[in-house]
């Protein structure tokens, strides 16, 4: 290479070196149009000189130094987080017909509205009173390929306070009949229900009545709605965290009906903890008294055996009294059916293995639906995990703050006045967690996933029910990692137990509460970010912890509420949502769920799928060869993570151990 080609080189080098590093320079703006050559110079400052010179600069004009960053307080960002994330919950329930924040799979469309006839009751509500205050925000300008922010006042709309408004309310027993503009549907298959998906909805909705929203609402009213003409043709759902968010939704509403419901839903809670076995004291992903629906479907084979019996004398003999009974085997028949829906909403009917179960309603008052099948085959097999647990658990802390939960579960009785199975009681259900929860604490002062699984033999004694009695050597042993979540979750339980006994009632395990909040501040100043476990981490572990007890001294703060709603505060995105778009969906699904896939065969992936699928062993509807096979897992469990990151946020700046305030 010449002397000169290595000189202009040299020189272009040097150029763009300058050029690169000069933009970390900031430039000198000029408001008029002057010369170049008029322009001052920046005035340097020599320290002694310095304080004398303001933070804005020498030309800043009167009250300028607005503009810089102030000390916001705690309750400000607080305040202005939850404004954000019920401003983006509401978009999205305002997006969907039925003003679900996350919509079921709508396979038919709207095509019109219609006017119904609609009861309503007039209520005492309160109503959000908004003002417009200004605040500095960062506003984009320009192409967004090519945008800049500038930081000035803007004029937000916030709530202020609320104030008590009479309002009518959809009450099915009001005394106001008022017509009302319905969604009309068109052809096309039923809406599909996924996992979980119930839970999630009604976990928006309590995040919104947690953030002051009222039930007049149509993000609040809308769907409860929809919901309660739901279950009341259906019955309650069979999954643990579609069950336990629901129960708290309902309760923490003020509406007379919602909250009879919830006293319900609450009862086939507390009806759905495992009560013997590894598994003893803690709740699954499917939430059903094995128990008591084997003594109902017994006496319904009963009932059925007697209808056949009269019906073959009558077609012999055609006497009138044959008739007459059958007709009461009929109705006993009928009045079964609707006393089933109180136990479960799909079992026995969905003992295949369908991924969803079809619903359909013959008054026409619900709409058809597809709901997904339970996540064990119940008949023969159940399993726990400390995700399931927390869940029931905190719906059992608002039933019981909220003063919905029963004190005892209801049961059917027989034709002699018997119930029967026995009742369970609200508090022994609490006191059996705790129990299973204080027996499994490790070493570390945390809790394991807790995944497990074992047998079911409520069933063996019934004919007609496949896979029974089952093969009991055959389960295999779960993972069951321990995680920040996990440990926050099982924490959390403890104060639903303070809210049933007193936070003296917690003395007798004091060592235990200790060690385990002693865990859960190392995980947490280890960096929230940096916790592991959960569906969204660290947005759940964050809920939990802001739940947890009390203990009544700042020292056994997990984290600070300061120092949790700044975290909150700055990670949230404009639009009020949390969490990045990548990745923008996952797989979301109970732990022992995700276990239990992997090392069991499954009906729908597995490669030895035939018709003569041994159900007389653990399997999963769904297993891991689905996702490369017919994709079957992604449309069953995937989940956008953004709202699901949004409401676990809100729930936790809500939380504050509300149940201490009263």
């Amino acid at each position: 290479m010449s002397l000169l080609r290595r000189c202009l080189n040299a020189v272009c080098f040097f150029s763009s070196f300058i050029s690169v590093f000069s933009a970390d320079i900031l430039p000198t703006l000029v408001l008029d149009d002057e010369e170049e050559s008029r322009v001052e110079a920046v005035k340097t400052v020599s320290p002694a000189n310095a304080a004398s010179v303001p933070e804005t600069g020498e030309d800043a004009e009167p009250g300028s130094s607005e503009i810089h960053e102030k000390s916001v307080s705690e309750t400000e960002l607080a305040e202005a987080a939850v404004c954000g994330a019920v401003e983006y919950l509401k978009k999205l329930s305002s997006a969907d017909v039925e003003g679900f924040v996350i919509p079921p799979v709508r396979h038919r469309v709207v095509v019109g509205y219609e006017n119904k006839m609609l009861r309503y009751s007039e209520q005492m509500v309160n109503v959000p009173v908004y003002e417009t205050v200004e605040e500095y925000r960062n506003v984009s300008i320009g192409e967004s390929t090519d945008a800049a922010k500038v930081r000035r006042k803007v004029k937000v709309k916030k709530i202020a306070g609320y104030k008590k408004e009479k309002k009518l309310v959809r009450d099915n027993n009001g005394p106001v009949e008022q017509m009302t503009k319905v969604p009309k549907f068109g052809p096309g298959g039923p809406d599909e229900w996924r996992p979980m998906l119930i839970g999630w909805n009604a976990m928006a909705v309590y995040a919104l009545v947690c953030a002051g929203t009222p039930y007049a609402d149509e993000a609040v009213c809308k769907p409860l709605d929809a919901l309660k003409n739901l279950f009341a043709q259906y019955g309650y759902p069979d999954g643990t965290w579609d069950l336990a968010w629901t129960a708290a939704a309902f309760s923490a509403v003020d509406n007379e009906e919602c909250r009879r419901m919830a006293g319900e839903m609450v009862g086939k809670l507390v009806d759905g903890q495992i009560m013997e076995g590894p598994c003893k004291g803690l709740w699954g992903p499917d939430c059903i008294n094995t128990e008591l629906l084997a003594a109902m479907m017994r006496k319904q084979t009963e009932y059925s055996d007697f209808y056949m019996k009269v019906k073959e004398r009558f077609d012999e003999k055609k006497r009138d009294s044959d008739a007459r009974k059958m007709d009461e085997a009929v109705a006993a028949l009928q009045q079964f059916e609707k006393l089933m829906k109180r136990v479960s909403m799909i079992c026995p009917e969905a003992w295949d293995d369908s991924l969803f179960v079809a619903k359909r309603d013959k008054d026409g008052v619900a709409p058809p639906l597809n709901i997904a099948n339970s996540f064990s085959y119940c008949a023969n097999q159940c399993s726990a995990d400390i995700g399931s647990t927390a869940a029931a658990v905190y719906a059992l802390q608002i039933a019981l703050r909220e003063k919905t939960a029963p004190a005892e579960t209801w049961r059917p009785k027989d034709e002699k006045g018997r119930p029967m199975t026995p009742p369970r009681r609200t508090s022994d259900a609490v006191k059996a967690v705790i129990s299973a929860l204080v027996a499994s604490q490790n070493s570390t002062g945390g809790w394991t996933e807790m995944n497990m699984h074992q047998p079911v033999s409520d069933f063996d004694k019934i004919p007609g029910i496949d896979g029974v009695p089952i093969g009991v050597r055959t389960f295999p042993a779960l993972d069951s990692p321990q995680t920040g979540t996990s440990s926050a979750e099982a924490y959390s339980c403890f104060t639903c137990y303070a809210q049933a006994a007193g936070v003296s009632g917690l003395n007798s395990i004091a060592k235990r509460v200790i060690a385990a909040n002693s865990l859960l501040q190392k995980t947490a100043s280890k960096g929230l970010n940096e916790v592991d476990g959960g569906f969204v981490p660290p947005y759940d572990f964050c809920f939990y912890i802001s739940n947890a007890v009390d203990l009544g001294k700042p020292e056994y703060d997990v984290v600070s509420r300061e120092d949790l709603v700044r975290f909150l505060a700055e990670n949230q995105n404009a639009d009020g949502s949390w969490g990045g778009d990548k990745p923008a969906r996952k797989l979301i699904m109970p732990s022992s769920v995700r276990e239990r896939t992997k090392v069991l065969p499954a009906y729908i992936g597995d490669k030895g799928k035939t018709d003569g699928f041994d159900r007389g062993k653990p399997f999963v509807r769904v297993g891991k060869e689905a996702e490369s096979r017919q994709k079957y897992m992604t449309r069953y469990y995937s989940y956008q993570l953004k709202p699901l990151r949004t409401i676990f946020a809100l729930l936790a700046l809500t939380s504050e151990s509300e149940w201490q305030k009263e």
